[in-house]
This record gives C-alpha cells, structure tokens and sequence, in this order.
C-alpha cells in the first residue's frame, strides 16, 4: 500500500443499525482511515457493480453484526465476496446472535 494511501474499511451493515454504522464511519474517518458505506448509492442505482468495487479496493471489511444483519440479503453478498476476494472479514458484534 502507498504511503498516501489510507486503509480502505468497507462497512457492511442492515439498514436497521444504520445510525451505529455512521458512528463507527465517523470514529474510522476520525482516526485517518478512508471508509466506504452505502450512504452515498441512490435508489435506482445498480448496486451490485458499486458494492464489489468497493469491496476489491478494501483492505477490510467490517461487518456489523446484529440479528437483522445476519438476515440481511446484502450484508451475506458483501461479506461472501469479500471472503472469496480473501480479503479480512472482522465482525463487531453488536448484540447476542448465534451464528
């Protein structure tokens, strides 16, 4: 990685827990790391295209786990790719789940 580049954290969350994924990409930016989250895809975009760019410029990604994201369509694809991409996974658990 070049020296002017930041890590690149993608943030992977259920739009439930949208306000605790804002805290952490603010704490993230706060402490110089570039983080991408969904705040910036509008309605109608193709998601798919932006989330797996994002997801290869990462140097990790960080999921937010909750029982709503454990059931969250897009948090499974997000995190599955970056797994395929061998690309760190790292879980905040946020409340009492079973996996």
């Amino acid at each position: 990685m070049s020296e002017n580049r930041r890590p690149h954290i993608f943030i992977s969350y259920s739009h439930d827990d949208k306000q605790y994924a804002e805290r952490v990409a603010d704490k993230l930016k706060a402490s110089n790391f570039d983080v991408w989250w969904d705040d910036d895809l509008l309605l109608g975009d193709v998601w798919n295209p932006k989330l797996d760019q994002a997801i290869k410029r990462s140097f990790a990604l960080l999921v937010i786990v909750t029982k709503k994201s454990l059931q969250s369509h897009w948090v499974t694809y997000e995190w599955s790719i970056a797994s395929i991409l061998n690309i760190p996974v790292i879980p905040i658990v946020v409340e009492d789940v079973e996996f």
